[in-house]
Formats: C-alpha cells, structure tokens, sequence
C-alpha cells in the first residue's frame, strides 16, 4: 500500500494546503446545490421558447406609466390573431414592465413600424395570448458556471495535492481564471463599455426644455443576515422632439442607477413634479436622452469589473514567481 506523506510534510513540499476529503466532499454537496438550483431555473426559463407563436396585428400600442410599481413603464395593446379558425383578440402584454421608458419606447417604435407581429399562447391556450414573451433568466446559468469551475478547481487540487504549486497552477490556471476573468470580461463590456460610449456620445446631444413628471426614491435590499440597501432616484421627465412628446427616466449615461441615500434624496428633492428642467437628447433617436449628460463621480461605478480581471492575471504573475523559486 502506498505510504502517504504527512500533511506537514506535503505541504513543506508542495508550498500550497489542499482541505480534507471530508471538507472537500462537503464542498462539492454545497455546489452541488448551487448547481441544481441554477440549472432547475435556467430550464425553466426557457418554457415560453416552446408558447405557440401565431401571425397577429396590433391595433393598439401605447405608453403608461406607474410611478408607485417598481417596473413603473408598460404598454396599452390589442391584438388580434386567428387560431384554428377562429378570430381572437389579445389584450396582454406578457410582462411586467420595464424599468427604463427607453425599453419600452423601442418596444412601441418597433410594432409601431411594422403592426403584423408575432403573439404567443401559453400551452396553445389563445385565451392567454400574449404579444411578447418573457426573457430567459441567465442567472441560473452564472450559478451553474460557479459550481461548474469550483468543483474543476477542487477536483484537480485535490488529485495534485502532493505536486508544487506551479504544477496545480498548471491543471487549474484554465477554470482559475474563466471563474474570475469570465465575469469580469462580461460584465466590462456589457456595462462598463456601454456607459463610456454613450457618455461621449451624449455630449453632442441636443440640450431640450422638458418638464418633470414624477420623481421618488427606489430601493432595492439584498443579501442575508448582513442585508444591506441600496438607494437611487428616479425622474421621470417630459419632453418634444421630432413632433411628438417623449416620457423617459434615464438619468445618466449607460442608465447608471446607484445612488447614497443622502445623495438620492437630494437629487428628488432637485427635481418636484412640474418643475422645468433641460434635458438631452439624441437628434437621431429622439427616444434616446439622458438628464444628466456627464455622470462625473459616478463613472466610477463603471470600473467595477477591473478587480474580477486583475485576480487571475495577479495569480498568474505569483505562480510564474513560484515556479522560479522566488517565493516558497
């Protein structure tokens, strides 16, 4: 039987400490959670792929607003399809609503440009005709990706426990850095990029006279036991351009929404119902503004995702290190 080192010894060796089998095995059950839960919800998420899609017209299609819902944007429609010969009429818009006035606005241009769409019924049930479909829910798959990487770290550390660090290194750089990098990546490009662009882009946009429609607080809470709050404002503002009258609620470049408390409440306190504002506006999509055009401190905001990225690349920099007997 092979005779196995002591843990002292072994770690001495391998200049790295890889938990027990039995702490190791209670980790792969916690993930194995992560993993099903995350899986179990992005399966069912993608039920209204399988709805009925069916030939419509909208006849109708128009703005509303609620400030008190925490989606407060949302449309009037109608709708009328045919199914298994007979005539129906739709009324549902299939969801909630949108944060942004912009969503909705592209919404509304589009089956505005082109009535003959598409709506969907829910299990062939044309009473429960919808004219858009939910979006799937991709934080089921960041759960599956974190469970899926970890385990492959634990996995691999475990079987090379006795080798040096720059060998585990090796096996596991690849996970190691898809598991911090990845997020990072995405999340540079799909908020931190958006903000700097339309932040340039913004500073030749049209300043309009625009007249305040509602303005509140939001607040959003999360976390556990430790639950923290997060506040931001909301306006909702009014203005004319390319002939006709726009509601939109974008504030900053890129849609950036945090705010501090304290800071919040100042900027609704800035901006009571009725009062006339100025605002910015894109010449080219009139539905396209923001009331503030250079978010100035908030920017900051957008470099949230560097830290993600530097992790691997620093854990690379100490293996290489390692490897060339620099550090134990």
């Amino acid at each position: 039987m092979k005779h196995r080192m002591p843990l002292a010894d072994r770690t001495a060796r391998s200049g790295h400490y890889v938990a027990p089998r039995k702490t190791l095995l209670f980790a792969g059950l916690l993930l194995l959670m992560f993993f099903i839960v995350g899986a179990s919800s992005f399966i069912r998420s993608l039920e209204p792929l399988l709805w009925k899609k069916v030939p419509c017209k909208v006849t109708r299609i128009e703005l509303t607003d609620n400030p008190s819902s925490e989606t407060p944007f949302g449309a009037r429609v109608r709708f009328d399809f045919e199914w298994k010969g007979h005539v129906h009429q739709g009324t549902s818009l299939g969801i909630p609503g949108w944060e942004d006035s912009r969503d909705a606005w592209n919404e509304i241009l589009r089956i505005g440009n082109d009535p003959d769409t598409i709506c969907y019924l829910p299990d062939g049930d044309p009473g429960r005709a919808t004219l858009l479909r939910p979006p799937n829910n991709g934080a089921g798959l960041a759960f599956v990706g974190f469970a899926f990487f970890v385990g492959w770290i634990l996995i691999v550390a475990d079987r090379y426990r006795d080798e040096a660090t720059h060998v585990l290194w090796k096996k596991v750089a690849l996970p190691f850095m898809l598991l911090f990098g990845l997020p990072g990546v995405l999340l540079l490009c799909f908020f931190s990029v958006p903000v700097w662009l339309e932040s340039i882009q913004a500073r030749s946009w049209k300043e309009t006279p625009a007249t305040v429609v509602w303005s509140r607080i939001r607040q959003s809470t999360s976390g556990g036991k430790n639950r923290t709050t997060t506040h931001r404002a909301d306006v909702c503002y009014e203005y004319h351009a390319a002939g006709r009258t726009w509601r939109q609620n974008r504030m900053y470049p890129g849609n950036v929404r945090f705010h501090t408390s304290g800071g919040g409440r100042e900027m609704v306190a800035a901006h009571p119902p009725g009062k006339p504002i100025r605002c910015f506006v894109d010449p080219a999509n009139p539905e396209r503004s923001v009331l503030i055009p250079e978010p100035g401190a908030m920017m900051l905001l957008t470099l949230f995702p560097l830290p993600f990225i530097a992790v691997p690349v620093i854990a690379l920099r100490a293996a290489r290190k390692s490897r060339r007997g620099d550090c134990p």
